[in-house]
Parts: structure tokens; C-alpha cells; sequence
């Protein structure tokens, strides 16, 4: 059994077409815990994001395209921005933009799950790097207990994917015959009896696992063991206004102290 920190990344985006697909294979990599397929060109772009998001609009699995962030500049005309402007999942400011002649514009912000699920891949040609008129979106990776990554899907306008029990086999040697949990943040406070206590009863659960899939269950059925602070990876995208409120809840004399260490994290990177 290992015994590992939080961990909180930022996960930069490249504003092509082919960042937004980078950005969606990594979380979708995340989730199936397949970050080892990604294949790079000389120039360190992926050579199989494409690939990968066409096969989840094959599949249908919407969500891993939610993490692909767009941000759109269009005319200023109704009938194109109608479309944004009523779904819940994007944003929409008007501006000025000099180099139009002065013409208005829409900064849109949205997401590559909307242009599918909405037919509006075409618009697409008003891709542009976010101004100051765009409200920004940010995608994070939390390496943290799977406790804390459930109480964080709580905050439900997020975008979110989290490292599968199901589909992950911790017997195999990919997770090198071993479970991984988070440890606590008040880990220093807790006396040796207590830490030997916690140390006892992760080792059993993981015991209990490993056994369970030694004997023919599935991974999705012996997951039902595994510890609340096991190990999770989860990735996280909102925007400015969304980040500011789950700070509210999660930096606060009330918050768990595990959670505001890693929301603390996440603001000194914002």
C-alpha cells in the first residue's frame, strides 16, 4: 500500500482546434487511466486526440468533451448567437473590437460538448484566442482522496471526471499490485496508535480487494471495499465565476480542512 500527498495541477489549454482536443483526451485519459496512449509528434502535439474524440462522439460519452474549452468571437448578429445565448452551459458578452471597424461582436465561452450536441460544429470558424471579454475557463487535475473528490462534484455547474473503480484493475501491474491513498492533511496530528489504526484498516480493505479479484470478481464488485481515501484523479473545468463560488464554500471556517487545503492550492494557481 502507498501513502501519497495531495497533488494540484493546472492543466493549460492551447487555443487551436487541436489544443480543445488535446484538452479532452487528457481528461478522458484520466478517467480510463490511459495517459500512456497519447502519442506525441516532434513538436510535443498530441498525434491521438483527434482520434480519441471522434471515438467518445462515436460512443457517445459527452462528457469527457465538456473539458474542451471554446472561446468564440461571432457578429453581432441574433440568430447566430440565440443558439449560446439560451444554453445554460455557455457564456455570452457583447464588445467593441477595433480591428472590426468598430463593429460589435459576441465573446462567447463554451464548451466542445455544446457545438456537438447542438450542431454547431460550423461555427468553429469564429474560434480565436479568449479577450478580455471572454469570461475564462480553467481546467485542474486533483490528485486527491476519493472522499474529497465526491464532495466536489457537489458543486454541479463543473464540468468533471474522475479516475474509474470500475474499469481500473489495482491487482495488475499498472497500479504496480498496490492501492494508493491520500494522506490526510492533519496526518501529523494523529498519534502513532492513531496513524497504526488507519494503516490497519486500509490494509485490510486492500487485502480484502486484492483477494476478491484473485478469487473471479470484477473490479466494479470488489471496488466496494476500497477505502473513502483511496487514491482518485479528477479533473475539474469551470469558469471564473464558477471557481469564485466553490471558493466561498470550500475556503470557510467550516470547510473540511482537506478540502480547503486543496481549494487554497487551486486559488494561488488561478
Amino acid at each position: 500500500m502507498k501513502l501519497i500527498e495531495n497533488k494540484i495541477e493546472k492543466l493549460e489549454q492551447k487555443y487551436d482546434l487541436l489544443g480543445i482536443y488535446e484538452q479532452i483526451e487528457i481528461a478522458g485519459r484520466t478517467a480510463y487511466k490511459s495517459l500512456d496512449k497519447i502519442e506525441y509528434d516532434k513538436n510535443g502535439r498530441s498525434k491521438t486526440a483527434r482520434a480519441f474524440v471522434d471515438k467518445m462522439i462515436e460512443l457517445g460519452h459527452g462528457s469527457p468533451l465538456e473539458h474542451g474549452t471554446v472561446y468564440l468571437s461571432i457578429p453581432y448578429n441574433g440568430h447566430i448567437i440565440q443558439k449560446y445565448y439560451e444554453n445554460p452551459y455557455s457564456i455570452c458578452n457583447v464588445y467593441l473590437y477595433p480591428n472590426n471597424d468598430g463593429a460589435a461582436l459576441w465573446a462567447v465561452t463554451t464548451n466542445y460538448r455544446v457545438l456537438v450536441e447542438n450542431n454547431l460544429l460550423d461555427d468553429l470558424k469564429y474560434l480565436c484566442e479568449p479577450t478580455e471579454y471572454h469570461e475564462k475557463r480553467t481546467t485542474f487535475r486533483l490528485t486527491c482522496a476519493r472522499v474529497q473528490a465526491d464532495s466536489f462534484t457537489r458543486h454541479r455547474a463543473f464540468s468533471f471526471l474522475m479516475e474509474s473503480t470500475r474499469y481500473c484493475n489495482y491487482s495488475n501491474g499498472k497500479f504496480d499490485n498496490e492501492i494508493t491513498v491520500v494522506e490526510p492533511t492533519r496526518w501529523d496530528d494523529f498519534s502513532a496508535v492513531q496513524q497504526n489504526l488507519f494503516f490497519g484498516a486500509w490494509d485490510y480493505a486492500k487485502h480484502n480487494y486484492m483477494t476478491l479479484i484473485k478469487t473471479g470478481v470484477k473490479p466494479e464488485d470488489a471496488r466496494d471495499v476500497l477505502p473513502l481515501q483511496l487514491k482518485t484523479g479528477l479533473i475539474m473545468t469551470g469558469t471564473e465565476s464558477q471557481w469564485n463560488e466553490f471558493f466561498k464554500l470550500r475556503i470557510s471556517d467550516h470547510a473540511h480542512p482537506d478540502a480547503k487545503y486543496i481549494a487554497e492550492k487551486i486559488k494561488e494557481q488561478l
